[in-house]
């Protein structure tokens, strides 16, 4: 049986049957069992979307118990609709590690772990694996806490803009994971303790912050393309986007994939009094072709396990380069084609004095 309290009327708000009235489950496997002396939710791949909760602010509380197999489980909340929405999840197989736990916003239903990457949106935590282990997430604007059998994470700075919405359970990965008790109060007091949190990476010097985006396009249309026809750049359709944390411009705040589009060009100019070669630091996921004045002239991949089993396609400058640019105004596209886990680009010109990005 599960608890959902702060949703009805005083006299009916205590533990409600498991019902269709109540979720709408939407998993590979789910079902309604007891557990080490518990009746509860087992859900395993997806989401149970708890209905009839429009939630923005306050506190939502739960038990969970996972196995310590490879698991992802935790909430969606403020979700507007199904694909825009905050996510936060517990890792149990990396009880007491650094990344334990993972805020993760959502746009256009396209995951961005591999931006939120730094120690403001990953942190470490104790999940014992085999039992139930009380959670508890408090909301209130841009701020979330979240405490897991009292141990507390402080979560200082969300990324989507705060908005009213759904809440659900959600569960990824192997094992699944089983929930009890419950309980989502909108508009309560979140009782924040008021420590700090992480602060902020600052973007290096030279980052670029704003660029021009193009509309989504497959990632076959620019296979072995070595040169982009003159046509290409007279058809585009732009919008534009600024950088965020780290420097980095998720370009899942746009737009989605759809119908396999998984690719768009981020582009500036690059204005020199002179011909000039300038050096570059570029960073984007999951994988990136450059073109200067439409010549290809670097591609690479640096998504999930590309280096190696272990590394998880998070963003950072890791690829260098060289721009020879002539006088004048030069215009540098990079198409950036997206797997899953985050759709980003991030640039920094290195000793860039003279240049005007635009």
């Amino acid at each position: 049986m599960v608890a959902v309290c702060g949703l009805l009327p005083a006299a009916l708000a205590a533990q409600i049957p498991w019902d269709e009235s109540r979720w709408k489950v939407q998993a590979q496997e789910s079902r309604v069992e007891n557990y080490l002396g518990r009746e509860g939710l087992f859900l395993r791949g997806g989401n149970a979307w708890l209905k009839g909760v429009d939630f923005e602010d306050g506190v939502i509380e739960y038990d969970m118990a996972a196995t310590s197999e490879t698991g992802f489980h935790g909430l969606r909340f403020r979700a507007v609709g199904r694909f825009d929405s905050e996510h936060v999840y517990l890792r149990p197989h990396l009880s007491g590690l650094p990344d334990a736990v993972q805020y993760n916003p959502i746009f256009h239903g396209i995951s961005s772990w591999q931006i939120y990457a730094d120690a403001r949106y990953v942190l470490p935590a104790t999940i014992t694996p085999e039992r139930w282990v009380h959670v508890r997430v408090a909301v209130q604007g841009q701020r979330m806490e979240m405490t897991i059998d009292g141990e507390l994470l402080v979560f200082p700075d969300l990324i989507r803009e705060s908005a009213s919405g759904e809440v659900a359970l959600n569960s990824s990965g192997a094992g699944g994971v089983r929930c009890a008790n419950v309980v989502v109060r909108p508009g309560a007091d979140p009782e924040f303790v008021g420590m700090q949190g992480a602060q902020g990476v600052e973007p290096e010097p030279g980052t670029v912050s704003v660029w021009r985006v193009s509309e989504p396009f497959v990632e076959a249309e620019i296979d072995g393309v070595l040169e982009l026809p003159r046509s290409v750049a007279t058809t585009q359709s732009w919008s534009r986007l600024r950088a965020g944390v780290r420097g980095i411009a998720n370009i899942a705040e746009l737009t989605g994939m759809v119908d396999g589009r998984n690719t768009v060009f981020a582009a500036i100019a690059l204005d020199v009094e002179t011909a000039r070669t300038v050096r570059i630091k570029l960073g984007f996921s999951d994988r990136a072709r450059v073109f200067l004045n439409g010549r290809q002239l670097f591609s690479a991949a640096d998504g999930f396990a590309t280096r190696d089993y272990r590394f998880l396609g998070t963003m950072g400058l890791y690829d260098e380069l060289f721009l020879p640019l002539e006088a004048g105004s030069n215009e540098l596209w990079v198409a950036v084609s997206e797997t899953f886990g985050g759709w980003g680009i991030s640039m920094q010109l290195i000793d860039g004095d003279g240049v005007i990005v635009g």
